[in-house]
């Protein structure tokens, strides 16, 4: 450990350096410092490392950053094999039956009544093995295992996205009345299939709730999951007398886990949060949850998709593998490799011939919106299912696919390419389940890390279908395995599947009014109207011999090629997930109605700063009524905006007001609550009320026209002024309200627009490009000087503020938000009397045609320097107010040619940003910077203090001994520099 002391700036003292006694000193490898200037230093081993880079300091744009006003992206961990591997708290559904669920199939009713499983009796059998997460069944529970046991609430294998502790992971209503089953007045039913193992213990053949163990072990509970069930307690055949036996067990053996004979159990789930009662009353009641997933549902069928946003359903996938070997494709069980002592499989295919749909984003939307036919499910030509890839999708979105028709019954292929939009080839995420550690390839590496979080943005919307059936991968070619020690392989050749689970659905699914039969495991949240089934009857078997089939380690069968049996693994679909960030919430309302009455379509910003509000620049977010993925409340009226960094200051501001009302520049402030919550706005900048979040808005006022004349009535004068009086009610307290009219006799012969910044007026605008989410700060010229300088902005375009929103400011400007993509023609008019006699008004307008675009330019090569550094994500440049840096940006696209850049300041009173990438710091804080060029985003952030940094001087010299420099050297080591300075002493010297 490192000696060291430190004296105060400006004091002087005497040092001397005693190098060594000069007698047998051995080499020492620590050093002692001495600290001149500045305060205490902490004590370091060795050498400290030269100054870190100016940019370290870690700025994340995708996580919360508690405190300060930004934006929030919800993450997903990687998939895992244990409760150590714990992602996050789930307060949702992961698997919501509105109907009745079957591990396995709906048989007939004779076979439905039987309770003899071995005999026929039951379900038909299915070897699905696990469901993730909380699980709610309206109906009843059907179970039939051809496999073990079935296992829900923590899983051996998933995305480890669970409950908190004491959840009620399960719950079946029986409000289905089925009359088909063995009794009446039970709800959770278990069968035997012939093919299971024998009986060894009491969770096998029915369903165990198993416990989320990381905080158990971690000293948290107070109670396990739990189960809740409507109905007499039932046992699996043969065990009727036996209890440990019950189809529905604690998988712990501990009692009262389950709780029978329930009383509505769908009414209050412990753990879980509905999410549409934010006061805490009705929370946990999901007894309308399935009205909830319908008009779900129809919100998103009803969005649309800009024409950028495309499919393409003529594609075709051989054996490649776009991870590794292109003529080979191979995938593994979750745990091969992993050095835990178990055993593992791994399968090499040599007959896929599959038919690839491509979903081509816009590069830019918050929501990608793709709509498929039930007939583009379809396979021909001997293909034997259907994978996907995705392509343009920009980071932070959610991705809707609406599938049009009907009824669907596919198989599913192996693959889900992914291709971001600064990516030249695509990644294979369908591996992405299996860490392959030092021994897997970079792309490898990087399905692992990606697949929960690709899986999270995807929702499959069968909006119109009765009956949705996913039928596994289908499949042959060779198998190894390998042993629980991982030295001894042998390889299987000629297997086949024809029913594969491992096949897997990337997404959630939402199917509202029909039944889910998944004979593939899901990743996601399934939310089904109607029945749900998870089967899977057929093994894996040698090829063209069905009756050789697959035998795992354990000495049982499985329908899949790589023992990966059917499994239910819960994530969260990013479009309505916001518990890991804040919202805020606002309705709009007319004033003249008690605040009773909501209106629809109005525009919002929100900023990070009132200066920005004030002037309309660097909005964090922009808001539209019923915006799709953007307004979270679908309520028309309610806005709810997610996806806020926690505990900060927002500031909001009506930049579109609602059809025939007037407009508002009231700033409204916010700050928002912890992860999870939403808080509503309650006061302005100026500290007036605002009502339970409810924000008025008048209805715009008529107009009034009158004329001067001689006493004839028919000869105009010119030049008059008039005071204009607003009178309020008697004994309100309330002011009149005054303004003063003057009749302008200055006929307008022209209207300009222009850019604020072009001060000189030099380039009258007639055409704008704009890009999604972009703010241009416009201001008019009405020739000649005389006439009257006020504009009124409106637009012929149906639907234009859809696309625009312009807001008028008090002195003069304007601000063009671009909310939507599309062309709009926008008039700026002035009104003035053509002859002076009264008789002749007129308008005369200007014609901007805007085009808001949401495609972006891919730029591979993109660089943003400072100072001669590259400046990363996350990183942080120290200014002092008024100083100035220059920003330096590469960005070229794919042929070369330059793309010009952009630059923003997220709080302009720290430090601004100008059109040419200087940055000048203003006044102490911190400013986050944002550069855009194409598809590539910088963020970094620039800290501007008046303080300079402590400065310190470092002596080092060996603490006993001859040091390894000598034993007449010493180094020196000043301020921030990266250069140690060494220079010897002679003679010797002690401190």
């Amino acid at each position: 450990m490192a000696a060291h002391k430190s004296i105060p700036e400006g004091e002087m003292m005497s040092v001397r350096l005693n190098i060594g006694n000069g007698r047998g000193m051995s080499v020492a490898k620590t050093v002692a410092a001495v600290a001149l200037a500045g305060a205490m230093v902490a004590a370091a081993v060795g050498l400290p490392a030269v100054s870190r880079n100016a940019y370290a300091e870690e700025l994340s744009a995708q996580n919360n950053t508690d405190g300060v006003a930004g934006l929030c992206t919800p993450t997903t961990g990687t998939m895992g094999d244990s409760s150590g591997d714990i992602n996050a708290t789930d307060t949702g559904v992961a698997t919501y039956v509105g109907g009745d669920m079957f591990v396995g199939k709906r048989s007939g009713d004779v076979a439905m009544r039987n309770n003899n499983g071995e005999s026929g009796g039951g379900p038909l059998g299915s070897y699905a093995a696990e469901i993730e997460g909380a699980t709610v069944v309206n109906g009843d529970l059907y179970t039939k295992l051809k496999k073990g046991f079935f296992t829900a609430g923590v899983v051996a294998f998933g995305s480890q996205f669970v409950p908190g502790q004491g959840t009620q992971v399960l719950t079946v209503g029986g409000n289905t009345k089925t009359t088909a089953k063995p009794s009446d007045n039970s709800h959770a039913f278990a069968w035997k299939d012939p093919e299971a193992p024998a009986l060894s213990n009491m969770s096998r053949s029915v369903v165990g709730v198993s416990d989320n163990n990381k905080l158990k072990a971690n000293g948290t509970a107070t109670t396990e999951y739990t189960a809740s069930i409507a109905g007499n307690k039932y046992n699996l055949y043969g065990k009727d007398r036996d209890d440990t036996y019950a189809s529905v067990v604690a998988y712990s053996g501990k009692d009262g886990r389950v709780s029978w004979d329930a009383s509505n159990p769908l009414s209050n789930i412990k753990g879980l949060d509905n999410g549409a009662d934010e006061t805490g009353t009705g929370k946990t009641d999901f007894t309308e949850y399935g009205t909830y997933l319908q008009d779900l549902s129809k919100q998103m069928a009803a969005y649309k998709g800009t024409d950028a946003m495309t499919v393409n359903t003529t594609g075709t996938l051989g054996n490649i593998d776009p991870n590794g070997d292109a003529n080979v494709y191979t995938r593994y069980k979750y745990n091969w490799n992993n050095a835990k002592g178990e055993a593992s499989y791994k399968f090499e295919f040599t007959s896929l011939n599959e038919k690839l749909i491509t979903f081509h984003g816009d590069g830019k939307s918050a929501l990608q919106v793709f709509t498929i036919s039930a007939d583009d499910l379809k396979t021909d030509n001997g293909q034997t299912g259907i994978s996907y890839k995705f392509e343009n999708i920009p980071e932070n979105t959610s991705i809707v696919i609406n599938v049009t028709g009907g009824n669907v019954e596919f198989h599913n292929g192996w693959r889900f390419l992914w291709q971001a939009p600064n990516e030249t080839a695509p990644t294979d995420l369908s591996n992405g389940y299996w860490n392959p550690g030092a021994k897997g390839t970079t792309a490898q590496m990087k399905a692992y890390k990606d697949y929960a979080e690709r899986a999270s943005k995807i929702l499959w919307n069968f909006a119109d279908a009765t009956n949705v059936t996913i039928l596994g991968g289908q499949a042959s070619g060779r198998m190894d395995a390998q042993n629980v020690s991982g030295t001894g392989k042998w390889q299987y050749g000629n297997l086949e599947t024809d029913d594969d689970p491992a096949a897997a659905m990337m997404g959630s699914i939402l199917v509202p009014n029909g039944n889910f039969e998944s004979h593939v495991s899901t990743n996601g949240r399934v939310w089904v109207g109607g029945d749900f089934s998870m089967y899977n009857p057929t093994a894996a078997h040698q090829k063209d011999n069905a009756g050789n089939k697959f035998v795992n380690n354990a000495g049982q069968h499985s329908a899949s090629v790589i023992d990966m049996d059917q499994e239910r693994h819960n994530l969260p679909w990013s479009g309505n997930y916001t518990s890991q960030c804040a919202s805020l919430e606002w309705s709009k309302v007319d004033a003249a109605a008690d605040d009773t009455k909501l209106l629809a379509g109005s525009s919002w910003a929100i900023y990070s700063s009132e200066g920005d509000a004030r002037s309309g620049t660097n909005p964090l977010k922009l808001v539209t009524d019923n915006e799709p993925a953007v307004d979270l409340n679908g309520t028309a009226g309610i806005i709810k905006v997610g996806g806020l960094n926690t505990n900060a200051t927002y500031y909001v501001k009506e930049i579109g007001a609602p059809q025939d009302y007037a407009p508002s520049d009231v700033i409204y402030m916010v700050t928002s609550g912890d992860q999870g919550t939403t808080v509503t706005i309650s006061e302005d900048v100026n500290g007036n009320d605002v009502t339970d979040g409810k924000i008025p808005n008048e209805k715009r006022g008529t107009s009034l026209t009158w004329k001067k004349t001689k006493e004839d009535g028919t000869t105009a004068l010119a030049g008059t002024s008039w005071k204009l009086t607003k009178k309020v009610e008697a004994g309100t307290g309330a002011q009149d309200q005054s303004w003063t009219v003057t009749d302008n006799t200055v006929a307008a012969n022209a209207v300009n627009i222009y850019r604020k910044s072009d001060e000189t007026q030099a380039n009258p605008l007639s055409e704008l490009t704009m890009n999604m989410n972009e703010t241009v700060q416009l201001t008019t010229k009405v020739t000649p000087t005389g006439a009257l300088q006020k504009v009124v902005w409106s637009s012929p375009t149906t639907n234009y503020q859809n696309i625009l929103r312009i807001q008028s400011n008090s002195d003069g400007t304007s601000i063009a938000y671009a909310v939507g993509v599309g062309t709009v023609e926008a008039q700026a008019c002035t009104v003035s009397e053509a002859n002076g006699n009264g008789n002749d008004v007129r308008q005369t307008c200007a014609t901007l045609n805007v085009t808001v675009a949401a495609n972006v330019v891919n730029v591979p090569d993109f660089d943003v320097k400072a100072n001669g550094s590259s400046i990363t994500n996350g990183s942080t440049l120290t200014m002092k107010p008024k100083a100035t840096i220059q920003l330096n940006v590469t960005a070229k696209d794919a042929e070369g040619n330059a793309v010009a850049p952009t630059y923003e300041s997220y709080a302009t009173n720290v430090a601004t940003a100008s059109e040419t990438g200087l940055i000048t710091a203003v006044a102490d804080g911190k400013a986050t910077i944002v550069v855009r060029a194409g598809n590539q985003t910088r963020v970094f952030a620039v800290k501007v203090s008046s303080v300079d940094p402590v400065q310190y001087t470092y002596v080092y010299f060996p603490a006993s001994g001859e040091g390894a420099w000598g034993s007449d050297t010493v180094w020196v080591h000043y301020g921030t520099g990266e250069q140690l300075a060494g220079f010897r002493t002679y003679g010797r010297c002690r401190l």
